[in-house]
């Protein structure tokens, strides 16, 4: 006898884990990526306290995706004896959410341990990048500034550009300063204005060793400039 559905693998362990998961079933008689039956497991919050949450188990159901050379009296059946079975199911996963939510609380709490490891080792790897520092960050910019203000009196100027790195996970970001048609000196973070000050904050707070300025006859070389001025990285 051909088989009319079947109940695709699932673990109440994964589901009760994460704290949501579906059960699915393949039905005769409809596509193979089609749910037509299925079986929706959550932890919910309440909307009046945050701290107050119950499980749930929804029954869901579908006609969509009929596979039309199937026979259609036997994919009438095999739908209705697929519910029959979800609901069997779900009647069981009702009286399992004492055991779930044990379940969940054991995979948060390693959840939690977890990313309190990866804090610790991210803030390690972050102070033990060099910073750029308030000091040289200022004439960076300051001297950007005043190289850009001096180009193309009267016009518009493209201005000059940093990538920098952000200390210990390393993301590049560019930070630009250009002279508008207008006069005004605009500083961008990506697609992004920015103001003076947070330019440099950005850019103190950056890594050292990744530093790059380009196109600023001021600034050839910002470690250089670093090592003129007597500065210790970071100061």
């Amino acid at each position: 006898m051909k088989q009319l559905f079947k109940q695709k693998t699932w673990s109440l362990e994964t589901i009760a884990g994460t704290g949501q998961g579906d059960i699915h079933y393949q039905v005769y008689g409809y596509e193979q990526d089609r749910d037509a039956v299925k079986i929706n497991i959550k932890r919910n919050s309440s909307w009046r306290d945050d701290e107050t949450h119950y499980w749930s188990v929804d029954l869901s159901t579908s006609t969509w995706g009929r596979d039309s050379k199937a026979d259609r009296e036997q994919a009438d059946r095999a739908y209705w004896q697929a519910i029959a079975d979800a609901s069997r199911e779900a009647q069981a996963l009702l009286g399992k959410f004492q055991q779930m939510e044990s379940i969940f609380q054991v995979a948060e709490a390693e959840r939690k341990r977890q990313a309190e490891i990866k804090a610790a080792e991210e803030k390690a790897l972050y102070d033990a990048d060099a910073r750029v520092g308030e000091k040289l960050a200022k004439m960076i910019i300051n001297t950007m500034k005043a190289e850009a203000k001096k180009n193309n009196e009267g016009g518009r100027h493209n201005g000059y550009h940093i990538t920098l790195f952000s200390r210990g996970a390393r993301k590049e970001t560019q930070l630009d300063i250009q002279k508008s048609w207008g006069g005004l000196l605009l500083f961008s973070r990506g697609y992004n204005r920015i103001s003076k000050r947070d330019a440099i904050a950005l850019l103190a707070d950056s890594h050292m060793g990744s530093l790059k300025v380009d196109g600023c006859p001021g600034i050839v070389d910002p470690r250089m400039l670093n090592f003129m001025m007597g500065n210790r990285a970071g100061a």
